[in-house]
């Protein structure tokens, strides 16, 4: 049975931390529970993704489930290559009600590890990546409002 986890809200000082390598000891029960209770949450707020730091953890775990795919934990990803280009209006969960125009890749490989430790990688295309490439920029710091114009930016982060 999984718990649902409060999803922080942006201007929580640790959605802006670079989060922490997940090492070969973590590869624990707790991680894999932390996973679980991550994807259920997303689920639950109707989110395709989420990143450990959005719910108070900084470590370098992120979850996707995005329709047509498995649900996936990916710990410590790192986007090897990205081709393509698109722009599309993002919410995140973090920062909800606003949508902004993001530039990303349409097809990236990642390289990760899943909840045993084992090393994987794989190429995403299209919505998947999109939300890899999303859930990856929260791992470093990164909001979507960071992709708008200054004075959009200014506009959002003032709104209630």
């Amino acid at each position: 049975m999984s718990t649902r986890l409060e999803i922080l809200k942006a201007p929580a000082p640790i959605l802006r931390q670079k989060c922490r390598t997940i090492y070969a000891g973590q590869f624990d029960v707790d991680l894999h529970n932390l996973a679980g209770d991550m994807l259920a949450t997303a689920k639950d707020a109707r989110g395709q993704g989420l990143a450990a730091n959005q719910v108070g953890c900084d470590l370098r775990l992120i979850v996707v489930d995005v329709r047509g795919y498995p649900p996936m934990s990916m710990c410590n990803p790192v986007i090897d290559w990205a081709k393509g280009e698109e722009v599309a209006k993002e919410g995140c969960l973090s920062i909800p009600g606003i949508k902004v125009p993001v530039k990303r890749a349409t097809k990236i490989r990642v390289s990760w590890r899943n909840l045993a430790g084992e090393a994987k990688s794989g190429v995403f295309v299209d919505l998947i990546a999109r939300c890899i490439q999303h859930e990856v920029d929260h791992l470093d710091g990164v909001l979507i409002l960071d992709y708008a114009a200054e004075s959009e930016r200014q506009l959002l982060e003032s709104e209630p």
